[in-house]
């Protein structure tokens, strides 16, 4: 029996195996079958592709919106997370779940009102889109050349309508709303209830003495602020609820300059506590210098600074001033002014931050060293609090109790005292760096806080790897994470209003983070292989909610916590996914459906030595239809470091800002590779020359690569190291550089549009890293400048540059195409009259797309010379 047993085992164990041979066989069979029956993307294809951005999620946590970005259109998706029950809305710009209703605007003066009970939608035609609101909406609507306001419930009736309303604001508890009413002789301020909609009228002004403008609610719905305009003159209102009682500032007022006006265009603020009016006050136009077209400009070499950026502030006379005024005690202070030009309410608006950006110019720096100054509203007074302060208003945070202001400096978090006047080293004892490594700006630059503690007692801080939590007096100090020990950064992330950061004029208010919730934060691998949320607790400490080798790029969050966000590789399109409440996670859905039609690339990482002895990575994209043994060409794209996008994935289009797709050259049978580049001060090109030929000789050991048809292609600081590489390297058969520096000495001694600056901040401290002026030393700005060795080109550049760039002045490109003029190199130049930097955006985008591609397919693959060649 036993024998017999063992027999049928064996003969058991030989059919299976036999099945499990012929089942593998037929499905390899289909695997290949389904393989074959993929075909290579087209140009044509591309417009299937879209952009996936998640938009919001409702309060019960039942529904979800996002858009998808066509090359041609864009589509607003309302979906149900459990049924996948889903609404489109073509054309639509981004909606807002109100209690069970969607509501969103569509093209063509269209308003759509989803019921998220009955699945019915609503139209409201010729109307837009003002505002929705809990309980109503607030649409305008034209006819008969007539305008409205109409305050319609969600239903789609209309509640009630006011013609000729200039403009309005909804309370914070959306309890009142405050409207300005014209007709052909006044102008009247009235105040509707929204729960009886009963009216009260609060102001009545005839046109001839003046407008109201710019409504401004308090926090607390009791106040009310706005302007009372004229060509003479203008007053700032303060209406009491409560009391039914008025009161007006004007410039008239003893303790305001006479030669100082309120400035009305820009906005009016209540403090919370609703003690405060906030305002702008500017010398009035009759003090204003004139400067005519043909005025001879005169520029000063020890001027603070150059004549464009002068002509703009005239010393600081003509910016709008900030000021403030007291209800209560009609007490009147000015908060900026010429010596201290900028700055803003802080903390709990009991006392403002300012500065001077003059301070310590001229100086090679995009962001100017200032002193920073505390200026007490009780007494006036002008306290500094921090001397010579590198990396302007990002390196100064208030806390939002008005308590502590803490600032870095010099590689330290330091936190001044309020009330005391009190500042202490706040990282002095940590056993950790909070500066970014830099060759340029070491120590200058912090990894950042995203805010404080509820109780204002902690301030929370960054470093390379960790989160912490340091008191405020230095005493005590605990690290939330344990990134350090896994090479994993942990970044802590506001998701609710209350954690959000506040700008006021280039001042920062931080956020706050109650210690009784949950913490979200962002998790990442040092090499960014490994992205992914963990959830931090006061009681339970971290706990991981994803972690995975894939790129999110996208995320949002629920009221009450629910997260959601897409994950992505380079082999797969995003999808979305969600915590369930068990802690797992799971897939709600899959975007572009139709990937799974085409051949695609894959990728690998590729890891190699450069001359220092530092080992770099980059990543090497297949052609999508890759055949092991045959021999394809190869084109190489540079900028930086760039395999921190090891899982990005790619969509197909024309639409490209720099003219380089991976995807449409993997479609079209390129291998692409994205080595990372590190640099020395003062030797960026042979940096970059040490990189990129070590990178290239390590990726030819890859026999499919053929290397006698390489293309290299770099934008901006990548075209700048394409033109100078060509220069060194005879590795490559053709390439390409878009708005490249080509001349290190003209581009420092020239101005960059985009700030009206001279450029020495860009070469000095920025990519260049030349660290020094070239009166300092000549010769590294020649070794470094592709210029400098145009003789020594011999490989077929194409360059382009937009002639509104106002970051790299086309006259680099010109320069360089002279010189290879002068020597009969090999050159094509496209100038694009109407482009900046970039053609993001613009239709130029497809013609600079098809030329890049055209150029390496002529070079690289023999294809027939375009006709623009």
């Amino acid at each position: 029996m036993k024998k017999a047993k063992k027999i049928f085992n064996e003969n058991y164990r030989t059919y299976s195996t036999s099945i499990i041979v012929l089942l593998i066989g037929l499905l390899s069979s289909n695997a290949a079958s389904q393989k074959m029956h993929k075909k290579n993307i087209t140009e044509t294809d591309y417009l299937l592709w879209s952009t996936l951005k998640l938009e919001e999620i409702d309060d019960k946590e039942e529904w979800i919106s996002f858009k998808k970005f066509y090359q041609n259109t864009d589509t607003l998706f309302v979906r149900n997370i459990k049924t996948k029950k889903t609404f489109q809305f073509a054309n639509a710009s981004a909606g807002n779940f109100k209690s069970n209703y969607f509501i969103c605007s569509k093209a063509d003066s269209i308003i759509s009102i989803l019921s998220l009970k009955t699945g019915k939608v609503k139209e409201i035609r010729n109307a837009q889109l003002s505002e929705a609101y809990d309980k109503f909406i607030v649409i305008n609507k034209s006819s008969n050349s007539k305008k409205s306001t109409v305050f319609i419930n969600y239903d789609g009736a209309a509640v009630f309508t006011v013609e000729d309303i200039v403009e309005y604001a909804v309370s914070p508890d959306q309890k009142w709303i405050a409207a300005v009413l014209k007709d052909d002789q006044e102008n009247a301020l009235v105040i509707q209830n929204t729960l009886d909609y009963s009216i009260k009228n609060i102001m009545h002004l005839p046109l001839t003495q003046g407008i109201f403008k710019n409504l401004s609610w308090s926090k607390n719905n009791n106040a009310l602020a706005f302007f009372e305009s004229n060509k003479v003159r203008s007053k700032v209102n303060y209406y009491n609820r409560l009391q039914d009682t008025i009161k007006f500032f004007s410039t008239t007022d003893a303790t305001v300059p006479n030669t100082m006006d309120i400035y009305t265009s820009r906005k009016i603020k209540i403090s919370d506590d609703g003690t405060k009016v906030f305002f702008h006050i500017r010398q009035k136009q009759a003090y204003d210098v004139i400067r005519k077209p043909d005025d001879v400009q005169v520029w000063r070499s020890r001027d603070k600074i150059i004549y464009p950026a002068a002509k703009e502030t005239e010393g600081f006379t003509q910016n709008p001033k900030y000021a403030m005024w007291e209800p209560i005690t009609e007490s009147f202070l000015q908060i900026t002014d010429v010596g201290q030009p900028f700055g803003g309410s802080a903390g709990n608006d009991n006392f403002a931050i300012t500065f001077n950006p003059l301070d310590y110019e001229p100086q090679s720096k995009i962001v100017p060293d200032s002193d920073y100054y505390v200026k007490d509203y009780s007494s006036g007074n002008n306290i500094l609090i921090a001397r010579q302060l590198a990396g302007g208003g990002a390196n100064i945070i208030a806390s939002p109790l008005g308590k502590h202001i803490a600032y870095f400096a010099k590689g330290h978090w330091y936190m001044y005292t309020v009330t005391t006047g009190i500042t202490i080293n706040l990282s002095a004892r940590l056993n950790t760096s909070f500066s970014v490594e830099s060759l340029t700006e070491k120590d200058e630059i912090p990894y950042g806080s995203p805010g404080w503690t509820k109780d204002d007692t902690h301030i929370i801080l960054h470093d390379q790897f960790d989160v912490w939590k340091v008191r405020i007096d230095g005493s005590k100090s605990e690290r939330l994470t344990k990134g350090r020990e896994h090479n994993t950064i942990y970044r802590l992330i506001a998701t609710k209003d209350e954690q959000q950061e506040k700008y006021e004029r280039r001042i920062t208010t931080a956020g706050t983070f109650d210690e009784t919730l949950d913490w979200l934060l962002v998790t990442q691998s040092l090499t960014n292989d490994y992205n992914g949320f963990s959830i931090w607790s006061k009681t339970s400490g971290l706990k991981e909610i994803c972690y995975v080798r894939k790129n999110i790029n996208d995320y949002i969050q629920s009221k009450n916590g629910l997260l959601v966000w897409t994950e992505e590789d380079v082999k797969h399109p995003p999808i979305v996914m969600k915590q369930n409440n068990n802690g797992k996670t799971i897939k709600l859905w899959e975007s572009n459906l139709q990937h799974k039609k085409f051949n695609w690339t894959r990728q690998e990482l590729i890891n190699y030595q450069i001359k220092s002895g530092a080992f770099l990575n980059g990543i090497l994209l297949y052609p999508a239809d890759y055949v092991q043994g045959e021999k394809y060409p190869m084109v190489v794209h540079i900028y930086e470091k760039q395999s921190q996008f090891i899982h990005r994935y790619t969509n197909p289009t024309l639409l490209n800002g720099d003219g380089f797709n991976s995807t449409n050259l993997t479609g079209k049978g390129y291998f692409v590779f994205l080595p990372d580049i590190t640099y020395r001060a003062g030797e960026i090109g042979n940096s970059a020359v040490d990189c990129v030929e070590r990178a290239v000789k390590k990726v030819l050991e890859k026999t499919a690569i053929d290397k006698d048809r390489i293309g290299l292609i770099g934008h901006s600081f990548g075209g700048t190291q394409t033109a100078f590489i060509i220069t060194q390297s005879k590795l490559f058969k053709c390439a390409i550089a878009g708005a490249a520096t080509t001349n290190f000495l003209s581009s420092y001694l020239s101005i960059t549009p985009n700030y009206n600056i001279p450029n020495f901040f860009k070469i000095e401290m920025g990519q260049a890293r030349m660290i020094v002026s070239p009166f300092e030393n000549m010769e590294i700005y020649l070794q470094n400048s592709a210029i400098m060795q145009a003789e020594k080109i011999t490989t077929p550049l194409l360059s382009w540059t937009g002639l509104k760039d106002g970051q790299v002045d086309p006259a680099q490109s010109f320069q360089l195409y002279l010189a290879l003029r002068k020597l009969n190199s090999e050159h094509v130049m496209l100038v694009y009259p109407d482009v900046g930097h970039d053609t993001s955006g613009r239709q130029e985008a497809a013609d600079l797309t098809k030329k890049t591609e055209e150029w390496f397919d002529y070079y690289l693959k023999g294809s027939k010379r375009p006709t623009w060649l």
